[in-house]
């Protein structure tokens, strides 16, 4: 795990084939967390009604009623960011689509220059695949939420976010690394061999994407990561 993630950052300090997908990507995620802070603001009153209900907290539901006009604008948006950046590994899995070839490339040529030519997965495949597994993510996450935040009472909730997400992850950045050499199906027949080394890579990636600021380097050093992955495991190698 350690040195996927040592190679990938110290390629991404010295090479600029990996430094220019970053600034798309970083850009894309920032209008990406802005639109969703949007979204969860606009959704806010109905989380909370769900919450409320779910869990007999009706003085929850009552209090956010009651809240002035300028504290209840300020409150939710803060909340629709804070929860933006627990649902930014979601994001990750949706942009890492759009920049999976290019990282992959860079790659591949500075540690395995001796590899054949990828698979053709054309275009649509590997962007549909990542908004699938983007809604999925998001789906997940959302029936979770009151679990992180009960949870997170405890001191635990954090834990179980990282564990949810790195699964989610690891999933989604080994098929794309995946797929750009061998078939959908013998792909998921390594992941499940592989599904422990796969998740423990994930929790790598679920704990940098928590990180403000940071986490906008996630979907490069992810496709980068797991792109070193499928290798040193000499997998896909012919």
């Amino acid at each position: 795990m350690f040195r996927d993630f040592i190679r990938a950052f110290s390629q991404l300090l010295s090479d600029r084939e990996l430094r220019r997908p970053l600034v798309r990507s970083a850009l894309l995620s920032v209008v990406g967390i802005v639109l969703l802070s949007v979204g969860l603001a606009a959704l806010l009153p109905w989380l909370v009604s769900g919450a409320s209900a779910l869990f007999g907290l009706e003085s929850l539901q009552e209090g956010y009623q009651r809240w002035d006009g300028v504290v209840n604008g300020v409150v939710g948006t803060g909340t629709a960011v804070i929860l933006s950046v627990l649902f930014f590994p979601t994001l990750c899995v949706s942009v890492a689509g759009f920049f999976l070839d290019p990282v992959s490339r860079a790659v591949e040529a500075r540690w395995y220059p001796d590899l054949p030519a990828p698979r053709d997965a054309g275009v649509v495949e590997p962007l549909v695949r990542s908004v699938r597994f983007g809604l999925v993510s998001l789906g997940l996450n959302l029936l979770l939420l009151p679990v992180y935040l009960l949870l997170g009472l405890a001191g635990i909730g954090v834990l179980v976010f990282w564990a949810v997400n790195a699964w989610l992850l690891s999933r989604e950045y080994f098929e794309q690394a995946a797929f750009r050499r061998v078939s959908p199906g013998v792909a998921d027949r390594v992941r499940e061999q592989n599904a422990r080394a796969l998740w423990v890579e994930g929790l790598g990636l679920a704990f940098l994407a928590s990180i403000p600021v940071v986490n906008l380097v996630t979907p490069v050093i992810g496709t980068a990561v797991f792109t070193h992955f499928v290798q040193r495991k000499g997998l896909f190698k012919s």
